[in-house]
């Protein structure tokens, strides 16, 4: 079923945005330059102590918002502080919430030797993990995870669907719905919305999962309205869901959802709200029962998903089977959540990578990138200036 884009001039012709089915490059073609990697294994021993070194811990609150996707971030902070001193580094804290201005001054008064970067947004605004991460990249400080290029590419759900249409990686046929309108796209029902410019399951209720027309319009109108931005639409593969976590280009061993509700689906809910209803129906399972064949195959789709969109040092593909065995990716995800309850953190364990060890390879990726740049140092014009901005920015 071919993809398509609400034509805002003519809401009764959807224009059609995908190539059809005969056009996708059948499973068997698609090639890798990891086809033959094993999942699970150890990867290089890269972490060194930390011989005084200053890493800065970078993330974001929303403390006026009952966030938990972003605020839990502090649990993960204060693990990783420890990490860090017990190592012989030296650890400080870069709150973006706080303001650029302060964020700014900050950087240029403690000057990081490297900057972990767990920040998931600006504020209350999911796209400024963009710019913050553009910041970084500016001044020449050394980070740790994925480029804003790829932070940008991988949120616009839309644009990682067209890339994967361009490299013939099969995803859900999709439509997008820029404002209401009371034309159904030429989908086959179930149907899943999804907010096409959010991570972390944002807007994602049991709700979105939609089986006839009234349904479809009913979610469409509310999203519309209350997050103000273009719906994704797609077929909802009702499937098995299989994670892939990536660290440093190989994978870690594959995690499953297990559901035991209905529809089958990670909503917000099931990722945040211990507890909950949706939480206890959706169980991970790492590794899964696979053939050998299903396991080769979701590990090459995801390699060849997570490649097209450019992730650096670590990150996460989500993919469905159908019943027939045909995989999806649904969207990929660079810098995922690290705290320890979440998958990544799991599928470190069923690699039998501690988690101090991952997070000295992060840094150590990041170190030895900086050592290919000018210090951000030596561009200061003086020390504890920075270049005159906005006030707007406080």
């Amino acid at each position: 079923m071919p993809a398509v884009d609400m034509d805002k001039d003519n809401p009764e012709a959807p224009a059609v945005k995908n190539p059809d089915e005969k056009s996708q490059k059948p499973e068997e073609n698609i090639t890798s330059p990891r086809t033959n990697v094993e999942a699970g294994a150890q990867p290089p021993a890269t972490a060194r102590p930390g011989k005084g070194l200053t890493v800065g811990i970078l993330f974001n609150l929303m403390p006026d918002f009952n966030r938990e996707d972003i605020n839990s971030v502090v649990r993960a902070v204060e693990r990783i502080e420890s990490v860090l001193l017990n190592q012989g580094y030296q650890a400080q804290r870069f709150q973006a919430h706080e303001g650029l201005l302060p964020f700014l001054h900050q950087l240029e008064a403690s000057q990081p030797d490297v900057v972990l970067n767990l920040c998931e947004g600006y504020r209350d605004k999911t796209e400024g993990e963009v710019y913050i991460a553009g910041i970084l990249e500016m001044l020449n400080i050394p980070y740790t995870g994925s480029t804003p290029f790829t932070l940008a590419l991988a949120l616009d759900k839309v644009r990682a669907k067209e890339i994967f249409i361009a490299r013939r990686i099969p995803t859900p046929a999709y439509a997008v719905y820029d404002q209401y309108r009371e034309e159904i796209p030429p989908l086959s029902f179930p149907l899943i919305l999804k907010l096409s410019r959010e991570d972390a399951s944002v807007g994602m209720t049991n709700k979105n999962v939609v089986y006839d027309e009234d349904s479809f319009f009913l979610r469409l109108k509310k999203l519309l309205k209350e997050y103000s931005q273009p719906i994704l639409v797609e077929e909802f593969i009702d499937g098995r869901e299989f994670n892939v976590a990536f660290l440093n280009d190989e994978p870690l061993p594959i995690e499953e959802i297990l559901f035991s509700i209905e529809p089958k689906l990670l909503c917000y809910k099931a990722k945040w709200e211990e507890g909950s209803v949706e939480d206890r129906g959706t169980i991970p399972v790492c590794p899964p029962r696979l053939s050998a064949r299903e396991r080769r195959k979701i590990l090459k789709l995801a390699y060849d998903a997570y490649s097209a969109i450019g992730v650096r040092d670590y990150g996460r593909v989500d993919l469905r089977m159908d019943a027939d065995g045909k995989l999806y990716v649904l969207e990929v995800n660079p810098n995922p959540d690290i705290t320890s309850e979440g998958g990544f953190v799991q599928c470190l364990k069923a690699a039998d990578i501690p988690y101090e060890t991952f997070i000295l390879m992060l840094v150590d990726f990041a170190l030895s990138r900086g050592k290919t740049k000018k210090s951000y140092r030596k561009t200061a014009s003086q020390p504890g200036t920075v270049p005159s901005t906005p006030d707007t920015l406080s």
